[in-house]
């Protein structure tokens, strides 16, 4: 998915750029527009480098007296891991909540930060509204990059 609202105007600001360096000759509109060339296409690749190496593991951290009772909260741990020295600042995760005992299901959108070499660490409290093991996956990712030129969606390797 392309945001071309900022596209449109990223290359805007880029044409004033080439018309000043085209007036006044200076070195420093030269090295802006040089680095205005290369930014986008750096921002770009990281988006598909995260979507490559970024892995999610989710937790349960609920006790055996909590777990599945009806209206008492149940807790889980989403853990993003990223080894890559790119960063994401509006990662979305598309949680799929579950209870198995009545078949039931639910969805989440949640936005985090994405650390570089580090990842992100989400408590998530679920409260069940009718009694059953609830279960918490994630289903697809939103990764955009830091531009905010290109969005990518696709699902996520889930760790146990």
């Amino acid at each position: 998915m392309v945001n071309l609202f900022r596209i449109i105007g990223y290359c805007v600001i880029f044409l004033l750029d080439v018309l000043l360096y085209y007036f006044l000759h200076s070195h420093f509109t030269f090295i802006v527009m040089i680095l205005m060339l290369v930014a986008p296409v750096i921002s770009i690749v990281s988006v598909f480098v995260l979507r490559k190496f970024i892995t999610a593991k989710v937790v349960n951290l609920n006790t055996g007296a909590q777990y599945g009772k009806q209206d008492e909260e149940a807790y889980f741990q989403i853990r993003i891991k990223n080894p890559t020295p790119f960063v994401c600042l509006n990662l979305k995760l598309k949680l799929s909540i579950s209870n198995t005992f009545f078949k039931t299901t639910g969805e989440r959108v949640l936005e985090v930060p994405l650390y570089a070499f580090k990842g992100y660490t989400l408590d998530f409290p679920v409260i069940a509204k009718l009694p059953g093991i609830v279960s918490v996956t994630v289903d697809t990712v939103k990764v955009s990059d830091i531009m905010g030129f290109f969005v990518l969606v696709f699902p996520l390797i889930v760790t146990s």
